[in-house]
């Protein structure tokens, strides 16, 4: 058999039966019970019923069903790292599968490009500098940089060890606001974590009023219960950045019932206000 034919850039038809393959796969084999944010974010509890749906898919990737769909038919567009990324998260997928998944995608945005096809709706298009990236790397308090929805972009390994909830949501607003482990682990949750962080979520939801993926957060936000009676709520206090006035108490992970006091400064880099560079010190509460 002749060799399969491929333009100067862009994928083969094996390639496209390969990402399929390998999503559906992936897929079937993923119970939701395994996911901590599923309940959230598809809206009903799943129970004895192994493997996730397009549908289920996308939504725990913040996508569109289409854009998702897309993805998993070999469809070229311009599909960002960080909703490949997420697709990596709600699969649970191999190293293996994830270098497949990014080597596909990759030919898939070089036919995208090449055709000018369509490109993922409101995608984070946020380039950060190597510099910076490297500044959040050398920081020996927690550090992480998220956009304007609160995504987040990099993090310092500081991060990790504080916050391993970031291994599987990648949106800081909806692990505070909706996740049970925020709840716990956030000393005095709603009135100094929970209130403050979604009175700036509505500020942005008005600041950003035409982004899909904004609204997505809001959602999925809203779906919780508790967290939608706060976002209800016409009392919520004036405040568009975090207060760092007085430190914030909680629980660190692997640390049982030691209470720490955390300072969080948030900043803008010049030059592109819809990042935000994090940086959270703590220490030990004085008993």
């Amino acid at each position: 058999m002749g060799r399969q034919r491929r333009g100067k850039r862009g994928s083969s038809p094996s390639d496209r039966s390969a990402i399929t393959r390998l999503l559906r796969q992936a897929r079937a084999r993923r119970h939701p019970h395994d996911i901590p944010e599923a309940e959230v974010l598809l809206g009903y509890p799943r129970r004895g019923k192994l493997g996730l749906t397009q549908e289920e898919t996308a939504r725990l990737a913040s996508v569109s069903r289409r854009w998702y769909g897309n993805l998993e038919a070999g469809k070229p567009g311009n599909y960002s790292t960080r909703f490949l990324d997420s697709v990596r998260r709600a699969l649970d997928l191999s190293d293996l599968e994830w270098q497949t998944l990014l080597r596909l995608a990759q030919r898939l945005r070089e036919e995208a490009l090449d055709g000018q096809q369509e490109a993922e709706p409101n995608a984070s298009t946020e380039e950060i500098p190597e510099a910076l990236r490297a500044f959040v790397q050398r920081q020996t308090c927690v550090a992480y940089i998220s956009d304007f929805r609160w995504d987040l972009l990099t993090y310092n390994e500081q991060a990790i060890r504080a916050c391993p909830w970031m291994l599987h949501c990648s949106n800081v607003m909806e692990w505070v606001l909706t996740y049970p482990e925020a709840r716990t682990q956030l000393i005095e949750w709603e009135h100094e974590w929970a209130r403050p962080m979604v009175a700036q979520l509505r500020l942005h939801a008005e600041q950003w009023d035409t982004d899909t993926g904004m609204k997505n957060v809001i959602r999925r936000v809203c779906a919780d219960p508790t967290a939608a009676a706060l976002w209800r709520d016409p009392n919520l206090p004036a405040i568009s950045h975090p207060d760092i006035t007085r430190p914030r108490r909680l629980y660190l992970p692997r640390h049982g019932t030691r209470i720490f006091e955390a300072d969080l400064l948030a900043m803008e880099p010049l030059g592109n206000p819809r990042l935000r560079l994090v940086a959270l010190a703590t220490r030990e509460a004085a008993q």
